[in-house]
């Protein structure tokens, strides 16, 4: 989350060497907190599915829709070139899994015998298997991303802070970065 360093005028605040940017970082108890339930993220996928059926399939493949899609945004806005090597292998480990994921979750939505399996009723098949698997990967390879994100660096390449989302440019600001009423005009 980003934040901007200016006042109601526009104008730069008085002290603010970033270019009027300030990078808020999630609180380390909320962070510990999103890590605790990214972990157990598979167990609660398999808890959703047995206790709800066909709509905690659906429940368990839009979480894996969402961060397949989160992923793959990633990847598109070039965030493998900015983390070192080991993080952005697990971005790209992550976004396969999640396609396998979605991919194999889909089979209980439109099967009623692999609901029945995925729900816990049956013995699960070599399809079921794959289902879970790649979706305990998914979940474990979010978490161990989610992890390497909430150290200082959150695995870039030159361990500078990140601002993630700028602030377009006032076009109204003049070079010096006032604003019009400030210059008088």
């Amino acid at each position: 989350m980003v934040t901007n360093s200016r006042d109601s005028l526009g104008n730069l605040k008085p002290g603010d060497e970033k270019g009027g940017l300030d990078v808020v970082l999630m609180s380390p108890p909320i962070g510990r907190a999103v890590l605790a339930l990214s972990g157990l993220g598979f167990p609660l996928t398999q808890l959703v599915i047995r206790r709800f059926g066909k709509p905690g399939a659906v429940a368990v493949e839009v979480v894996c829709g969402g961060l397949l899609v989160r992923d793959a945004a990633m990847i598109a806005s070039g965030v493998p070139g900015r983390l070192r090597r080991g993080p952005a292998g697990l971005l790209w480990l992550e976004t396969a899994s999640a396609v396998a994921a979605v991919l194999t979750g889909l089979r209980p939505l439109v099967n009623a015998d692999a609901a029945h399996r995925a729900a816990g009723q049956g013995r699960p098949d070599r399809l079921e298997v794959v289902r879970r698997t790649a979706v305990g990967a998914l979940f474990g390879l979010h978490t161990w991303r989610f992890r390497i994100y909430l150290q200082p660096d959150s695995g870039r390449k030159n361990g500078e802070p990140q601002v993630a989302f700028p602030s377009p440019p006032d076009e109204s600001l003049g070079e010096d970065g006032t604003s019009p009423a400030a210059r008088g005009i």
